[in-house]
């Protein structure tokens, strides 16, 4: 059935019917299902993509990308998932839907939390932010930095978590809340501190062998 439904896809390009090709699309990737083919169903889902970006249909672009990542998640295959939310991140770009970027961009942290990627984790947390600056949330905007800082913490980047607080810090003030403002530059001051030891132990030691 699926190979037969493709090849009707055949005559439908030649017709230049491309919603009606997705759809039959749609159908074959129904069979493989029935079929158990996973890896034949993202890949299908991803040529019926590629005729609704022919069409410009941007939500339903992220949305296709969306149900091929849920069959990449059954494939247990987690870097892919990460780069396929960063595609369907593109069209929710094109389409303005700031709040729909930030919570696309956490999902694929959710991924990438799975395969360890401390760096990547962080790098995706301030993507985010990028676009919380963009819909002028203050409170989320520190409350992003704090989570970017604890994967820093993991990476044990205390020069970065002392950077990462400081901009907390600048986001507080906007907010005017003064405590948290305090509680945030005394984090950072022990950060700098445990930098600050280790640089002098090191250096202690260094003048102990060269007496």
């Amino acid at each position: 059935m699926a190979w037969c439904i493709t090849r009707s896809i055949g005559y439908f390009i030649i017709l230049g019917d491309i919603l009606a090709m997705a759809w039959c699309i749609t159908r074959s990737i129904g069979y493989l299902i029935l079929s158990g083919n996973i890896l034949a169903m993202a890949w299908c889902i991803n040529r019926s993509l590629g005729y609704l970006i022919l069409s410009g249909d941007i939500l339903a672009i992220a949305w296709c990308i969306n149900r091929s990542l849920g069959y990449l998640i059954l494939s247990g295959d987690i870097l892919t998932m990460a780069w396929c939310i960063n595609r369907s991140l593109g069209y929710l770009i094109l389409s303005g839907d700031i709040l729909a970027m930030a919570w696309c961009i956490n999902r694929s942290l959710g991924y990438l939390i799975l395969s360890s990627d401390i760096l990547a984790m962080a790098w995706c947390i301030n993507r985010s932010l990028g676009y919380l600056i963009l819909s002028g949330d203050i409170l989320a905007i520190a409350g992003c930095i704090n989570r970017s800082l604890g994967y820093l913490i993991l990476s044990s980047d205390i020069l970065a978590m002392a950077w990462c607080i400081n901009r907390s810090l600048g986001y507080l003030i906007l907010s005017g809340d003064i405590l948290a403002m305090a509680w945030c530059i005394t984090r950072s001051v022990g950060y700098l501190i445990l930098s600050g030891v280790t640089l002098t132990v090191a250096w202690s030691i260094i003048l102990s062998f060269t007496d």
